[in-house]
């Protein structure tokens, strides 16, 4: 939104290029300069005006390429002219970040060409007219041990950066120096433009870290009430910090009834038993009576199934994860992770994607039926 005018004008970036209100959001109208070929990712009011990032697909013979540009705005979105840049020559999405609206520091989150790696930080000191590459993508973050596979690089956005993009800069540091970056499993943190880096968080929270949920897509921050407080948005709900990242809590998300379910299976020999896939927040069970899941498997939950026949505490059940990894366990009801087992053997292992249990591998998506109890 730029409020600069007597009626506020909205800009909103889509998969099929941007389009602007002059009259509050009371109507919308393609912007002609920017092509409606192309995806508008982000958008930032600086000190040079708007701008917004884009990335668009080119096709030669049988190779598709994806390429990013930034686009530059001095009339509130009417019109757009592109920002000759080699900085981003070579990326693919890019995520803007400013302190406050108007800032001439600048920071650009970018992945490369096609979004399959993780690019660079550039830090712009002109609103976005000339780039630096802060070249963090190799560093390793000071808080970085022997046993954190997940991230012993700032290599944060691993390769899913199609899907992960988080970037934050703190407003309250005047010179713009403190900024936040997300990617798949875990946020960090530098308080000097970007020389050194400190994981904040880990989806897990493990190497002694706190927990955020895997999967970053936003992030904001309030000084409400005078409490300098951050916002982390991610596919596990919002996760809010008052200590500038050193402690995380989740408690925002109580009462949100925002978790999309798959599959949902339960067992006639325990009451109030409900087994459920959910989207990224893992395969839960019920505990007992009560309102609580807990997590019996990480990740994407997708099918579940709960035999009927056998109703003692040997009744099989079983859940899929992607490209067919599928597992079972013969402890009713399952307690935790360690009662799985993988259990594809025998069915092949060509197909799709990546490598699921015993080297099976198929579609994303593996439904999985309860059987009726007049099966096995």
């Amino acid at each position: 939104m730029d409020t600069s005018q007597p009626s506020d004008v909205v800009l909103v970036g889509t998969n099929t290029g941007l389009y602007r209100s002059a009259n509050a959001g009371g109507s919308y109208t393609l912007v002609a300069s920017i092509p409606a070929t192309v995806k508008v990712w982000s958008l930032a009011k600086t000190s040079a005006g708007w701008l917004a990032t884009t990335t668009a697909t080119t096709t030669s013979g049988t190779t598709a390429t994806t390429s990013g540009a930034l686009y530059l705005s001095t009339d509130q979105g009417a019109t757009w002219t592109a920002v000759s840049t080699t900085a981003f020559s070579a990326a693919g999405r890019i995520t803007l970040g400013i302190g406050l609206p108007g800032d001439s520091v600048v920071y650009a989150f970018a992945a490369n060409t096609n979004n399959v790696a993780q690019l660079d930080l550039f830090r712009s000191p002109d609103g976005g007219m000339t780039w630096t590459a802060l070249a963090i993508t190799s560093k390793i973050p000071t808080n970085a041990t022997a046993a954190n596979t997940d991230n012993p690089t700032m290599d944060l956005m691993a390769d899913q950066p199609w899907y992960n993009h988080m970037l934050l800069v703190d407003p309250a540091d005047g010179a713009r120096n403190t900024v936040y970056l997300g990617g798949q499993l875990a946020s960090a943190k530098t308080t000097n433009g970007g020389t050194t880096w400190t994981l904040t968080s880990n989806w897990l929270a493990q190497y002694s870290l706190p927990y955020i949920h895997a999967d970053f897509h936003c992030a904001a921050y309030s000084n409400f009430g005078g409490t300098p407080r951050l916002y982390f948005g991610t596919d596990g709900g919002i996760f809010t910090s008052t200590d500038g990242g050193s402690t995380w809590d989740d408690t925002k998300n109580k009462g949100l009834v925002n978790h999309l379910i798959y599959t949902l299976a339960a067992n006639p020999g325990l009451a109030g038993s409900a087994l459920v896939g959910l989207q990224d927040n893992g395969t839960r069970i019920r505990s007992g009576l009560t309102s609580t899941f807990n997590q019996v498997r990480g990740g994407d939950g997708f099918g579940v199934a709960w035999a009927q026949a056998v109703t003692g505490t040997n009744a099989v059940s079983m859940s899929s994860y992607v490209y067919n990894s599928i597992q079972r366990s013969t402890t009713s009801p399952v307690v935790d992770q360690t009662n799985w087992s993988g259990f594809t053997s025998g069915l092949g292992t060509t197909g799709g994607g990546t490598s699921g249990d015993n080297g099976a591998s198929y579609y994303f998506v593996t439904p999985l039926i309860t059987p009726p109890a007049s099966a096995d």
